[in-house]
């Protein structure tokens, strides 16, 4: 009996809390940049400098180069589920909505622009076969390589969506609204379009966030 509990207790304990045990500063060069995304053997960054860079470096360090591009102004939204290929927005400067989105492989190989797909920031589905992007006050959704675009959901107001994300089994996009006072809000939305719902009423602000692997928690700012 006392064995039959101890195996118990040991497969339904609490998993510690995570904690950082030790950091190593990557690199030197002090240009602002944030980290787009890693597929364990290198880290892409946007960087801005003169101009919005996407940049690439080993995760053991050393600066980041940038990535060759067929256009100046740049920046990555996401790497792609089979880490082959980033998807980056190329800006429109002077132009409305900012950003063309396009498919750029990482090993190397010419980019590919995303059908008639513009806005403010896009990420392609967890199973790779359709693309989520905001324009203004609206999420659309479209196949992976921007084609037979449609409207999801209009929000009231002027404030613009941003930072769409998609839960681990694509049925979900959440994604944050910019209200009239600055602040931003997580939405909810299926992607059928129903089940529109704000998902913490009475949070004072709140950033972008994304699921866990497994569905069960998401992590936001």
């Amino acid at each position: 009996l006392a064995a039959v509990a101890a195996g118990a207790y040991w497969l339904i304990r609490p998993a510690p809390a995570p904690r950082v045990s030790n950091y190593v500063q990557l690199t030197h060069d002090g240009v602002l940049k944030s980290l787009t995304a890693t597929d364990g053997a290198r880290l892409y960054l946007n960087r801005w400098s003169a101009l919005d860079e996407v940049t690439v470096m080993p995760v053991s360090g050393g600066e980041p180069t940038r990535l060759p591009l067929p256009f100046a102004n740049a920046h990555a939204d996401q790497l792609s589920p089979n880490g082959a290929e980033l998807l980056v927005g190329e800006e429109r400067i002077g132009r409305d909505p900012p950003f063309d989105f396009w498919s750029v492989p990482v090993l190397g190989g010419s980019a590919r622009l995303l059908g008639e797909a513009k806005g403010l920031i896009a990420a392609w589905s967890p199973d790779g076969k359709w693309l989520a992007y905001s324009k203004a006050t609206s999420l659309f959704v479209a196949k992976a390589d921007g084609t037979d675009p449609r409207t999801l959901v209009t929000m009231p107001g002027d404030g613009p969506i941003w930072a769409p994300t998609w839960s681990p089994d694509g049925g979900t996009l959440r994604f944050l609204l910019q209200e009239s006072d600055g602040k931003h809000f997580l939405w909810e939305v299926s992607l059928s379009g129903a089940g529109l719902h704000r998902v913490i009423p009475g949070w004072p602000d709140q950033e972008s966030g994304q699921w866990t692997a497994s569905g069960k928690y998401f992590v936001f700012t």
